[in-house]
This record gives C-alpha cells, structure tokens and sequence, in this order.
C-alpha cells in the first residue's frame, strides 16, 4: 500500500527542525538543545538518515535512528544545502569563497566552485552521479553548473534567472530550479525551462521524495507546500508560523 511521505521542514530563526505526518501532525521537534543552530536546506537520503545544512554551527548534521554524527569539518564556511548520491555527500558552502565540498565515505574529496560566485544556492545530483550547484553572480543572475562526477571544472548551464534557490532532480533527470521571484522552473533536461509553479511569495528549497511522485517546496514567509508531481495538484500545506528554510520528503512511501 502506498501512503504520502512525511515531511521534514526547517526553520532559520527559529532554529528548528520539525516531522509533519501526511496529514500535517507534528511526529517530531528539534530545537537547539538537540543541536539545531540556523538550519538551511536539508535532504533525506535513501536509507533514511537526515541531512541538515547546520549554518549556525559551520557543519552538516547526520540525524539517524542511532543518534547524531556530522559530514565532515567545513572550516570556516557555513552550509547552505546539502544533497547525497551513494557514499557521495555535496554540501553547497558559503564564506570567503562559496562554492561546493564534496565528501566520499565522510572524508573531504574536494572542493568545486565558480569564480563568479556571490551568494550560494541549493545543491542536487542528477541519476548519473553529476552534481549541479546554483548560485546568484556579481551581477545578480541566477546560474546552475554542472559538475560531471561532482569533480573538476563546471560547465555553465546557461541559466540567467532572478535570484536562485533550491534545485532537484525528477525521475527523468529534469531539472527543477526555484526562482526566489518567479516560482518553480521545470526543465526537459537541463534547458528548455519553463516557469510552472507559481503562487509562492519566496520560493526556497525543494525536494522530491522517492519516486519523484511527490514534490515539497519551502516558502520563505513561513509555509511549506507538497504538490503531486507533475500535475502540480497541492497535496498538503503547513503554515510553520516562522520562516522556513529547508524542506524535504522521506524517501520511502511503501507501508
């Protein structure tokens, strides 16, 4: 039988992390006793662990049934989101010089970035292991790269939005990419991107959970939208009643 995921949501300000059932009951709540300190985006990879980009604390939290652990050391640069692809962790990082750590097996692999870069943005991987980054330049243009293998040089993507978010990655490897001023691009693809969801007042972070049935996107003012994917159907909505920051699906649906 296939029921709804849960979702996970976070709030900056707030510095909470917060379970909601499918029909929106709270099941769970993290707070800075447990650790949380500004959280951003967050991911919930395929054996059900919890990733969340800890920008108060400089790491990346692993919340898993038998306790917490972190990625790996950051430095001084702050986490802004966080995806995984196997043993393989990418972790979008602002500070003196923003770009993407990247960790296999917990240990530092590398470190990827775009000279243009001024603010970071959110962080995905494509089915191929390829890992995208989208960040806003000196101008003020959204632009995605993609890095093949999460290694080596990026490969501009051409995209030249308002102000970029969160991205993801459906099923098919289209590419989904949040506009802080528009709404939600889907692209056939990397290109080719249409403006499809629309409504939000500041479309953050987006995730889609297993199967990519399901797509949950954060507002900023502080709501949490989860619509059927494609149709765009709204499913669920969760008013936080503080600005959120990050928000995710669990990965199974199957009970």
């Amino acid at each position: 039988m296939l029921t709804p995921p849960d979702v996970y949501t976070c709030q900056f300000f707030a510095s909470t992390c917060t379970v909601y059932s499918p029909a929106g009951k709270v099941l769970r709540t993290l707070t800075s006793a447990d650790g949380i300190n500004n959280p951003q985006g967050i991911h919930v990879a395929a054996n059900g662990n919890w990733y969340v980009a800890d920008t108060g604390a400089n790491e990346v939290l692993i919340l898993a049934p038998g306790g917490t652990s972190t990625v790996g050391s950051l430095g001084t640069y702050y986490p802004v989101d966080v995806a995984t692809s196997g043993n393989v962790v990418a972790v979008s990082v602002g500070g003196q010089s923003p770009g993407v750590t990247v960790f296999v097996n917990s240990k530092q692999s590398s470190s990827l970035t775009d000279t243009r870069t001024l603010t970071p943005g959110g962080v995905a991987f494509d089915s191929h292991g390829n890992c995208y980054w989208a960040f806003n330049d000196a101008t003020g243009a959204g632009r995605v790269d993609k890095f093949t293998a999460c290694a080596g040089q990026p490969v501009d993507l051409g995209f030249d939005l308002n102000y970029v978010a969160g991205i993801a990655f459906d099923s098919s490897d289209n590419l989904l990419v949040n506009d802080v001023f528009m709404g939600t691009y889907v692209c056939k693809g990397t290109s080719n991107c249409v403006l499809t969801f629309t409504g939000f007042l500041q479309p953050l972070m987006l995730n889609f959970a297993r199967g990519a049935t399901d797509l949950v996107e954060d507002d900023g003012v502080g709501a949490v939208t989860v619509r059927r994917y494609p149709s765009g159907k709204v499913g669920l909505t969760i008013q936080t009643g503080t600005q959120t920051s990050g928000a995710a699906l669990s990965t199974s649906n199957a009970h």
